[in-house]
């Protein structure tokens, strides 16, 4: 999970979430990382990694 959020803060448009971890993003699996590409998709498993509120 840690690595999950890690790996979309890196991949975030806006500088204010941006993380700086882009190995976390190369560790996921290829289709996670394919999926978190489509704004839909990432934002559908920030949901799931974590209750509203934690990843902002």
């Amino acid at each position: 999970m840690t690595c999950g959020c890690r790996a979309l803060s890196s991949m975030e448009k806006n500088p204010l979430y941006r993380g700086d971890d882009w190995v976390a993003a190369k560790l996921l699996p290829r289709k996670i990382q394919i999926a978190c590409r489509i704004p839909g998709a990432r934002g559908m498993l920030v949901r799931m990694l974590g209750p509203q509120g934690v990843y902002e």
